[in-house]
C-alpha cells in the first residue's frame, strides 16, 4: 500500500481496500460523520462461516436477519457486506446519501428491508427522473399510460434508464450501468420485481427474473407464475380443442352444445379455444360457460375477442385487417365489443385467458403498439371492477394469439424472433403462443418461441397445432395431404393416403410430447368440426367419426399430460 492510500483509508474509515470499490462516481459511503464500519469475523462467526463478503444478496439478507440488531449490506465489487450501524443518526445521514451503489439496503431489527440507495423502496434503481431529465422528450409528466410510451422516451436519455410499473402506470428511474450489465448477463437478482424492463443504449432488456403472477390468486382461477400456469397453487396443462364456432353451436340449440362439450370431455379435454368475436354477443358467450358449469365439467376456456381473417369475422369486417385497423380503427367496432364481453363475465373462473386476436398480422411496431394498448385497457377493466365494488376479482390472463415466426406452414408471416420477443416481452401479455402447422420437429419449427418465452418467465402453449386431414374444399372423403418435403423426410410414398396419414399423426404426436418435455403448458389441437372441415375449406378439421386407430392414439395424449 503506497503512503497516499494509507493516509486515504485512514481518513475516510476505509476497514480494507476492498472498501474503496464502494466509492463510485464521486460518491464515497464511508466519507461521513460516522463512517461505516464493516462486521468482524467474530461478529459474524455464529451466523457465517465464511468470512464478510457473500456472493448472493439473499445469503447477505439471511445473515443480517439471523443477528440481533441492524445492519446495512453494501454491494463491494461482486460481493455483499454487512457493515454496523451504530446509530439513528448514522442511519439518518446515510438514508440521505447519494450512494449509486447497486444495493444499499438498511435490515432493521425487525427484519424489515429499507432500499436506502432510492427513497422511493424499489430495490435495484437510482432516483426517479424528474421533470428537468425529460423536458427534452417528454410533454408530461413521469407517469406514463402505456409500456411502449415509457419506452420511447427511454431509448432517447443517454443512460441506462429503469422502467417501473406501480399506481396503475409506469415511471422512469435512473439505473447504474453495471445493474444494466448485469441484466444483460441473466443475473437480475439485484432488481425489483415492479422494475418492467431496462432500456440500455436503445435496447429493451426485459426482467425476466421478476415474479410474474396475476394480481391475486382466486380459487378455480388459472393464473401465472415463474413461467407456468398453475391453477389452486398446482401446475395446470392445457389439453385443448379449438372448437371455433361453439359461440354459435350454443345459438342454434342447448342441446347440440351440451352434446358437443360431453364429447370433448370424454376426449380429455380441459380447455377449449373459441371466437368470441364482435357479430357474436356477450350473451352468447355466458350460455357455453354457464352450460359447462351446469353440466360440472370443470372445463375452461380461451374466447378470442378478434380475427384477423375476414372470412370469419364478417359482421364488422369484409377484408382482413389492414395497417390502419391495428392503430386506429379497432377503436369503432372491436374495442367496444371486447370491453362489454370482458365485463360480462369478468368473475367467470372458467375462463382460462383472454387472446386479443386471432392470428394478427401488421408491422411489427404496430402490432407491438396495438397489443400494449389493448391489453393495458383490459386489465384497466378489472381495477376499475375492483375500485367499484371494493372486494378483488380474478385477472384472468390475457394472450394474443400469434402465429408462428418466420413461417406459417408454407408461409412468411414477417416476424422476426427478436420482434416475437419483444412483443410478448409487454407486461400486460401474461402467456406467449403461436400456431404451428409445420411437418418439421420441434427445434425445426416451434423451438425458438419456446426458448423466448422462456427468457421472459411467461408460460408457452401451443395455441393451434394440427395435420391436414383433407385436400382442401368441402368434399366429404376423407384424405390426408402430406407435403412432398414431409414425404421425402418419412421416406413415405405418395400412392397410400392411409400410411401418409397416419405418419403425419404421428409426426404430430410426437412434436406435442417434445414440446410438454421442453416445459409447453400444452397444446390445442385444431379441430373438431361439425363436417369435418372448416368454412372456410383448410382442410385441417376433423369429426369424432372419421377417428381411425392414429388419431385414437393422438387424442389419448390428452389422458397422459
Amino acid at each position: 500500500m503506497s503512503e497516499n492510500e494509507r493516509d486515504d483509508a485512514r481518513l475516510n474509515g476505509w476497514g480494507s481496500l476492498a472498501h474503496k470499490s464502494a466509492c463510485k462516481n464521486g460518491y464515497n459511503l464511508y466519507m461521513m460523520n460516522q463512517p461505516l464500519r464493516p462486521l468482524g469475523q467474530s461478529e459474524l462467526a455464529p451466523y457465517a462461516s465464511n468470512g464478510n463478503g457473500f456472493s448472493r444478496l439473499e445469503d447477505a439478507r439471511a445473515v443480517a436477519k439471523a443477528r440481533p440488531g441492524q445492519e446495512v449490506i453494501v454491494q463491494e465489487g461482486h460481493n455483499f457486506v454487512l457493515h454496523a450501524v451504530a446509530d439513528q443518526a448514522q442511519l439518518s445521514q446515510l438514508s440521505a446519501f447519494n450512494s449509486q451503489q447497486i444495493v444499499l439496503e438498511f435490515v432493521g431489527a425487525d427484519h424489515q428491508i429499507l432500499n436506502l440507495d432510492n427513497p422511493e423502496g424499489i430495490r435495484g434503481v437510482g432516483q426517479k427522473l424528474s421533470l428537468a431529465d425529460l423536458k427534452n422528450h417528454a410533454s408530461g409528466d413521469n407517469a406514463f399510460g402505456r409500456f411502449t410510451h415509457a419506452e420511447s422516451v427511454a431509448k432517447k436519455l443517454s443512460y441506462p434508464t429503469a422502467i417501473v410499473h406501480r399506481h396503475g402506470h409506469y415511471e422512469l428511474f435512473r439505473l447504474t450501468d453495471d445493474s444494466a450489465k448485469r441484466l444483460l448477463a441473466g443475473q437480475n437478482d439485484l432488481l425489483d420485481g415492479k422494475v418492467t424492463a431496462v432500456v440500455r443504449s436503445s435496447q429493451t432488456l426485459y426482467n425476466w427474473g421478476a415474479e410474474r403472477k396475476t394480481a391475486q390468486a382466486h380459487p378455480g382461477v388459472v393464473y401465472s407464475s415463474a413461467g407456468k400456469l398453475m391453477l389452486d397453487d398446482k401446475p395446470f396443462t392445457i389439453r385443448g380443442m379449438n372448437v371455433y364456432d361453439l359461440v354459435e353451436v350454443g345459438q342454434r340449440s342447448p342441446a347440440e352444445l351440451k352434446k358437443t362439450l360431453q364429447l370433448l370431455a370424454d376426449t380429455g379435454v380441459n380447455s377449449v379455444r373459441l371466437l368470441a368475436l364482435s357479430k357474436h354477443q356477450p350473451e352468447d358467450l355466458k350460455r357455453v360457460l354457464d352450460t359447462a358449469r351446469e353440466m360440472k365439467l370443470d372445463m375452461k376456456f380461451i374466447p378470442v375477442l378478434g380475427n384477423h381473417w375476414s372470412h370469419v369475422e364478417a359482421k364488422h369486417s369484409a377484408y382482413n385487417k389492414d395497417e390502419s385497423w391495428y392503430r386506429q380503427d379497432f377503436e369503432h367496432h372491436y374495442w367496444p365489443h371486447a370491453k362489454a364481453t370482458v365485463e360480462a363475465v369478468i368473475d367467470y373462473p372458467e375462463i382460462l385467458m383472454w387472446e386479443l386476436m386471432n392470428e394478427p398480422e401488421a408491422q411489427p411496431e404496430t402490432l407491438r403498439q396495438f397489443a400494449d394498448d389493448v391489453s393495458t385497457r383490459m386489465r384497466d377493466v378489472y381495477t376499475q371492477r375492483e375500485a367499484q365494488t371494493g372486494q378483488p376479482v380474478p385477472h384472468h390472463l390475457i394472450g394474443l394469439g400469434t402465429r408462428s415466426v418466420g413461417r406459417y406452414g408454407e408461409e412468411v408471416t414477417g416476424m422476426e424472433g427478436h420482434e416475437y420477443k419483444d412483443l410478448y416481452g409487454l407486461p400486460n401479455l401474461d402467456v406467449a403462443t403461436t400456431h404451428d402447422y409445420t411437418s418439421d420437429t420441434l427445434e425445426g419449427s416451434i423451438a425458438d418461441e419456446m426458448r423466448y418465452a422462456r427468457d421472459l418467465n411467461k408460460p408457452f402453449f401451443l395455441g393451434e397445432i394440427g395435420v391436414k386431414v383433407r385436400g382442401g374444399g368441402t368434399e366429404s372423403k376423407p384424405e390426408l395431404f402430406v407435403s412432398d418435403r414431409l414425404k421425402s423426410s418419412l421416406g413415405l410414398s405418395p400412392t397410400d393416403p392411409a400410411v401418409n396419414r397416419q405418419a403425419a399423426i404421428q409426426r404430430l404426436k410426437e412434436k406435442i410430447q417434445a414440446s410438454q418435455q421442453a416445459g409447453s403448458a400444452g397444446a390445442m389441437l385444431w379441430g373438431p368440426q361439425p363436417n369435418g372441415y372448416a368454412v372456410d375449406g383448410d382442410g385441417y378439421g376433423f369429426t369424432y367419426q372419421q377417428q381411425d386407430a392414429a388419431f385414437q392414439e393422438l387424442l389419448g395424449l390428452f389422458q397422459s399430460f
